[in-house]
């Protein structure tokens, strides 16, 4: 098979010894002979050959149905570097590996990919007498087939279900090493239940044939599109890979041969490793004699233990570096090693030399690091590696806001919107939160604060630029003092119509007890005596406001209510004529409430219109849990010095607004005179309440009741007309 390879082809041909075939970026028909070309040392990947260990014994080479370069005969002796070249010397791999053996033709399909694809191209079926011939089974068509054996498509008749068999030839079926090797893979991957395991229904003898039963995979070999996928989706296929691996090292399986070829695709998103028939179990490894070799598995993907043939040096580690090995494949679209011939990729496997890349970041790290030559450098349990990978899916995940973050501040500084700012510098700390190492988020955070400052600066809103800036930031530091400049002088040329003066705190439990010793209306809401106090009506308002009065011996012509003729507060009494101009206590006007609330701001909040600071100056949903009230001054005030406007508790008014301005300036009031109210008239609350939500706490919220109502978060501050 010959895989296009989407980079700049070097200036000779490279091979990658993948499967059965050699593979060629150009398409050269068979490897070149003569001169190996000079490969740049890779110095984190690559060994002196002569430190190579010396080997006494080498296995033969024989190739199963899959057409892989496997060895498993001892009649080669000598050291790894001649082994490799009697390998490569012997003309039994080329036939085997690149031809069909009764055409002589290139073979266009094996047993691997037919177990993996259903789209395979199908081969022509062999004499029916090597099916199985199982009454159980009826055989459908010959999926493909490989050196020694043939998968077919049947049907399981007791089941009614359609499954694959997998048989040795009839050639092949009388050989004893060969049944063993083909009963192990089956007795093996039998053993290994796991959702991303391909599954062994049954193993069976029928005469001469031997053949085992497996579940049907519909779907594709993760090779056949790999350098298609986006690296997200093959990075979640190798999460899979992963589980399917650590699981089977659980049970002291090892695979030895992982690779892309050999992982499935299902139509629905399952991900199958296939083809363990190089299984091993650890014991087996470590029980091995020290002169005891095998040099099995895919020269592209070799560790370099196994390209060794260094039995009692395999282990966990091998399968973690063919991980890595397929990793580097995700990054760069070509597995690790190749070579002009068979005995060049081998050697370059063997001393772990690594096609160059020119990628550089954290994923082709975790690669290399799986891929060290040293096994005690790599990670010490596959879980290693998949935490190393999702550190770095997180690490993507943060990238992702960071970026999305700068556009949103590029349309921010375009449009110079206070909302646009806020969900920049968000998105700037969410992506700060999953990786506090992000470099991009740390600089983007820094650049919306400092343009969110300015923007803040041009439109006077002085507080909300001063709380963007950080004192100790040499970039802020000039702005900062500009600001703190600014505020000043807008402090000194703020002035009203008439001169007022407003309560900073609202009224709280303990005074108002001061007035009635038996208020205990909002205890079960209120932790304290210091925080607002709440269900009380209008009338009750008016009444404490005369109860203030008499306290600081504030004459009764002064006073702005007066009480129905029965000496009560409620229904029938009234606001006096010209109670604007008289200088008792009252509830203010809504233009007053609303003029000392924006204290000079032009914003629906006094420090901007976004949210993001609401939490330094209100109590609403977000920050009291929407149980509780706080006590009175505990949050930042605005520019006036006014705290609470915002949240704990909404507050009564006395007079409604004919207009409100959209500048900070008083409205008109509205005085009506001398006017009687009742239990229908109704007045306005203002600012709001610890049940509010964040969109309803603004200086611009407004609600209106008849004044006999009475809520949870519902209370009051006073004001009065100064004398000029």
């Amino acid at each position: 098979m010959v895989r296009d390879i989407n980079e700049a082809l070097p200036s000779k041909p490279t091979y990658y010894w993948r499967r059965s075939v050699w593979s060629s970026p150009r398409g050269d028909p068979s490897p070149p002979t003569g001169k190996r070309p000079e490969i740049a040392d890779q110095n984190r990947f690559t060994i002196p050959i002569d430190s190579a260990t010396k080997v006494t014994a080498m296995p033969s080479p024989n190739f199963d149905q899959t057409g892989d370069f496997r060895a498993f005969s001892p009649d080669v002796t000598g050291n790894w570097q001649q082994t490799i070249q009697s390998l490569a010397n012997d003309t039994r791999i080329d036939q085997t590996l690149t031809h069909d053996g009764a055409t002589g033709e290139p073979k266009a399909v094996t047993s691997r990919d037919a177990l993996a694809s259903p789209n395979a191209r199908h081969v022509s079926q062999e004499d029916p007498s090597v099916a199985p011939r199982q009454s159980d089974y009826v055989v459908d068509r010959v999926l493909g087939e490989g050196a020694t054996g043939v998968v077919y498509q049947a049907r399981q008749t007791s089941l009614a279900r359609t499954v694959c068999v997998k048989t040795i030839k009839d050639s092949t079926a009388d050989k004893a090493q060969t049944q063993s090797q083909f009963l192990r893979e089956a007795t093996l991957t039998g053993q290994l239940e796991h959702p991303n395991i391909v599954r062994v229904y049954d193993v069976g003898i029928d005469g001469p044939s031997v053949f085992y039963s497996m579940k049907r995979i519909e779907g594709i070999p993760w090779a056949e599109n790999l350098t298609e996928k986006q690296e997200v989706d093959n990075l979640r296929i190798l999460e899979s890979v992963c589980n399917a691996v650590a699981f089977a090292h659980s049970r002291g399986v090892l695979h030895r041969d992982l690779k892309p070829e050999n992982v499935m695709v299902g139509d629905f998103g399952e991900v199958l490793v296939v083809d363990w028939g190089l299984g091993i179990t650890i014991e087996e490894c470590a029980r091995a004699a020290p002169d005891q070799h095998a040099c099995c598995g895919t020269p592209a993907y070799l560790s370099p233990e196994m390209a060794q043939g260094k039995l009692t040096a395999i282990g966990r580690h091998t399968d973690i570096y063919l991980l890595g090995a397929v990793l580097y494949e995700i990054c760069t679209g070509r597995p690790p090693h190749a070579g002009r011939n068979l005995m060049e990729c081998l050697q370059h496997a063997a001393v772990n030399r690594v096609e160059p890349t020119s990628r550089d970041d954290e994923l082709i790290q975790i690669a290399q690091r799986a891929m060290e030559t040293d096994p005690t450098h790599r990670f010490t349990t596959v879980q290693d590696f998949q935490a190393a990978l999702r550190v770095y899916a997180n690490h993507q995940e943060s990238r992702a806001l960071a970026q999305a973050a700068q556009e949103t501040l590029r349309q921010a500084k375009t449009a110079g919107d206070y909302e646009l700012f806020s969900r920049a510098l968000f998105g700037f700390e969410q992506a700060s939160s999953l990786w506090p190492g992000n470099h991009l988020s740390a600089e983007g955070a820094r650049e919306a604060s400092l343009a969110y400052a300015q923007c803040a600066f041009e439109r006077g809103d002085f507080d909300l630029a001063e709380s963007l800036l950080p004192p100790d930031n040499s970039e802020s530091r000039t702005l900062l003092e500009r600001v703190q400049q600014q505020r000043q002088l807008a402090l000194k040329k703020q002035t009203t119509i008439r001169r007022l003066q407003k309560a900073a705190l609202e009224i709280t439990l303990k005074l108002f007890r001061q007035f009635k010793p038996d208020t205990n209306s909002n205890e079960d809401i209120a932790p304290s005596l210091a925080c607002p106090v709440t269900r009380i009506t209008w009338y009750q308002c008016a009444e404490f406001c005369n109860w203030l009065n008499r306290q600081e011996n504030i004459p009764e012509q002064e006073w702005c209510y007066q009480p129905n003729p029965a000496g009560k507060y409620n229904a029938g009494m009234k606001i006096a004529a010209g109670c604007l101009q008289r200088t008792g206590y009252r509830l203010p006007t809504e233009a007053e409430w609303e003029y000392a609330a924006r204290s000079g701001a032009t914003s629906n909040r006094f420090f901007a219109h976004s949210e993001a600071l609401l939490d330094r100056y209100a109590w609403y949903t977000k920050n009291s849990g929407n149980k509780r009230l706080r006590e009175v001054g505990r949050g930042l005030p605005n520019e006036f010095g006014l705290f609470d406007v915002l949240g704990n508790a909404m507050e009564w008014t006395t007079i409604a607004a004919k207009s409100f301005p959209k500048s900070p300036a008083v409205a008109s009031d509205h005085d009506p005179g001398d006017q009687q109210v009742t239990n229908q008239t109704q007045r306005a609350l203002r600012g709001g309440g610890y049940v509010q939500p964040g969109p309803d706490t603004r200086c611009t919220a407004r609600w209106i009741f008849a004044l006999s109502f009475k809520a949870d978060n519902w209370g009051f501050r006073v004001a009065r007309t100064l004398n000029k």
